[in-house]
């Protein structure tokens, strides 16, 4: 990817889970990070300029459960949105003369970013995140609910 921006969590909920099976705390985090990212990429999509359509396509979710921090991430770029900076963040534009002896500057100027990513991250972080974590504790619920003893029926 060219660009992406990460959301990283967990670290305060390992205490909550500590009675489920590894393989279900696994399972929690890749879900609730998977809907959290697919909210923020949702967003991003909505929001990033599209001209042939490439850029949007380009924008993906990557989950990562390894190391301490577990992460979402959302990408935008690649071979066919390979411009994905520019957009975010603008760039210099110099345009020259069209023959080959008029080598001048024709026009030269900063192009502005139009900021997708980041606007993005702006608009709906607080929302995503408050869902995060709703979802996180529905689904650390429903686990522990699973994980009790079944006792006999009165």
């Amino acid at each position: 990817p060219f660009l992406s921006m990460k959301l990283q969590g967990m670290e305060g909920v390992k205490g909550l889970m500590k009675g489920l099976p590894e393989q279900v705390q696994k399972k929690i985090a890749r879900e609730t990070l998977k809907k959290a990212g697919a909210t923020m990429a949702q967003e991003v999509k909505n929001r990033v300029p599209v001209d042939s359509g490439a850029l949007k396509n380009s924008i993906k979710t990557r989950i990562s459960l390894k190391g301490k921090f577990q992460t979402v991430s959302i990408e935008a770029g690649g071979k066919d949105a390979w411009y994905a900076r520019l957009v975010e963040y603008g760039f210099n534009h110099t345009s020259h003369g069209k023959k080959k002896q008029d080598r001048k500057v024709t026009s030269a100027g900063f192009i502005q970013g139009r900021a997708f990513l980041r606007n993005s991250a702006a608009a709906k972080f607080e929302d995503v995140i408050a869902s995060f974590e709703r979802d996180l504790v529905l689904a650390i619920d429903t686990a522990m609910k699973a994980q009790m003893p079944k006792g006999p029926a009165i």
